[in-house]
């Protein structure tokens, strides 16, 4: 009679087993996850449709050339003076009061759109049309507006050492 079996051999999994678990671990988390995956899916499509991808490969690729390349163009002789100015307008845009910033460049946009209505009608304006269009309630705010705005500029000008808003 046979003796009884007291050890149990366990199959190794094959490397064909192993890949199917973690197939199937994945198709289990993209199924978790399906709003996820299909907008990644969605973003890289449109990288990959504006060459995007092709440019960060490239960048990835090449990466120390491009490195080489950029380390060169800063230390070029403007790069200093240049990294000082976006500092200062950086910092400058900080100390602006957004509403009448806002207030500002709405009048801007109205501004280009009627200049470019106006330069449609090519006709010249005359000194008595000009004399008309001072007694305008919007012409003379915006010439206000920019006689104070030169008025500041003068006087930053004139005295270097005063901060902006200061009267001296």
């Amino acid at each position: 009679m046979a003796k009884p079996v007291t050890t149990w051999i366990r199959p190794e999994p094959t490397e064909a087993d192993l890949q199917s678990e973690r197939l199937e671990g994945l198709l289990h988390a993209a199924a978790d996850h399906a709003d996820a995956v299909e907008e990644g899916l969605r973003l890289l499509q449109a990288m990959h449709d504006r060459e995007v991808l092709q440019l960060l490969t490239a960048l990835f690729v090449r990466g120390d050339r491009v490195l080489g390349i950029l380390a060169e163009q800063l230390d070029g002789p403007g790069t200093a003076t240049g990294l000082r100015n976006l500092s200062l307008a950086v910092s400058s845009l900080g100390q602006l009061d957004s509403d009448a910033l806002a207030r500002v460049l709405g009048g801007v946009a109205g501004g280009l759109e009627a200049a470019a209505h106006a330069a449609a009608a090519a006709r010249p304006a005359g000194v008595f049309e000009l004399l008309r269009q001072l007694k305008d309630p919007d012409v003379a705010a915006g010439l206000a507006a920019g006689l104070a705005l030169l008025k500041a500029v003068g006087r930053a000008l004139r005295n270097p050492a005063q901060g902006p808003g200061e009267t001296g």
